[in-house]
């Protein structure tokens, strides 16, 4: 039978990690963050009749829902049953739900170990009916630190998707720590977006290879272009970046002006891990008015470390600046310190006296 397969690239990229008295235009649900899922719908469902084959080597199946053995829960007023369904393949569990009031919740749990998590991520099948809602999967370890991802207005989508949410883009919510241990529960929650009654089903939860890789080393930017990067500055203030000629090929610049006391900056999206002895190396100088560059550094929970480089005009000429982590000092955002396998945003900032400059950086590399 022919198959027809439609790529669907859902993007819902969110974090609250933020400068002091700036809120980037990101969505958040309690420090998650909301990188890019891959779904792949096939529309004739062709395998459905296909006898199922082995798993690949890198594939470890939790539970093919055979048998409905998790574990419901709701919020007040809400309601929740659980009956076994034709699956993708098999069977698949369906979850029957009514939040009815607004802001509430329903949730199936089971105690699932699972494997070393890193380079790795969680698949599963999903599709459902009625009300469109938001789904939430959390992953919990021994000491009760919650991971979570959301996935919003997810509900009601009739045909089977394939999910696949890399490890990297499960970000501390609440309890324990701000590090994932050894993964002890596994939660999905339909949370409100709509509000109402439908139904969800699942089948085929497994652990696969991830095709997303976190930066241990190499190249952040080197100039050539200014895709990816963020402005943001404080009221008065303002900001262009540019690519102009570097050190050797292109370099950025920061066209700024703010008022004393104020800021502007610029963010990159990463995906990145470290250690304590990870080293930015990149190079800066500058003109204009005396300021000072701040270097930071965000997790996917929104806890923020970073240094200033003070009096940023005594930088006139290229200048080569290495920053090790174990240097830089918390800021803001969660207390529970910094995941250092999960770095989500790069955050560079121009603070102090105000009035107008330039600041000029090149080739930042992680070493």
């Amino acid at each position: 039978m022919k198959k027809k397969w439609i790529l669907l690239l859902v993007s819902v990229m969110a974090l609250n990690g933020a400068f002091e008295g700036l809120s980037w235009a990101a969505s958040k649900k309690k420090g998650a963050a909301k990188p890019a899922v891959e779904e792949v719908l096939d529309e004739e469902e062709a395998e459905m009749d296909a006898a199922p084959s082995a798993p690949a080597q890198s594939e470890a199946v939790l539970d093919s829902f055979e048998a409905v053995d998790w574990k419901a829960e709701n919020g007040d007023g809400a309601t929740i049953s659980l009956v076994s369904a034709q699956g993708h393949r098999g069977k698949s569990l369906q979850i029957k739900y009514d939040l009815k009031k607004s802001n509430q919740w329903v949730q199936v749990h089971k105690p699932l170990s699972l494997p070393a998590m890193k380079d790795k991520a969680l698949r599963f099948w999903i599709k459902g009916s009625g009300a469109v809602n938001n789904i939430e999967i959390k992953l919990v370890d021994a000491d009760g630190s919650n991971f979570g991802y959301r996935m919003e207005k997810a509900t009601g989508k009739a045909d089977w998707q394939k999910v696949e949410i890399p490890y990297l883009d499960f970000g501390y919510w609440w309890g324990g720590d701000a590090l994932l241990g050894e993964i002890k529960e596994v939660y999905l929650a339909i949370t409100t977006a709509d509000g109402g009654m439908g139904t969800v089903e699942l089948d085929e939860l497994a652990v696969v290879g991830s095709r997303v890789k976190a930066q241990e080393k190499g190249m952040i930017f080197d100039g050539e272009s200014t895709a990816g990067w963020e402005t943001s500055s404080a009221e008065g203030a303002s900001v262009k970046l540019a690519s102009v000629p570097g050190r050797t090929g292109q370099s950025f610049v920061l066209d700024y002006q703010f008022p004393a006391n104020q800021w502007v900056a610029i963010r990159k999206a990463v995906k990145m891990s470290m250690t304590d002895d990870s080293v930015f190396v990149f190079y800066i100088k500058a003109e204009g008015a005396v300021n000072n560059l701040e270097f930071k550094i965000v997790d996917t929970d929104g806890s923020t470390f970073g240094y200033t480089f003070s009096e940023l005009t005594q930088y006139k000429d290229w200048q080569e600046v290495s920053l090790v982590l174990k240097d830089m000092k918390y800021l803001w955002g969660n207390e529970n310190g910094l995941d250092k396998e999960r770095i989500a945003f790069v955050d560079i900032a121009l603070s102090g006296n105000g009035g107008k400059g330039k600041a000029y950086l090149d080739d930042m590399e992680l070493r």
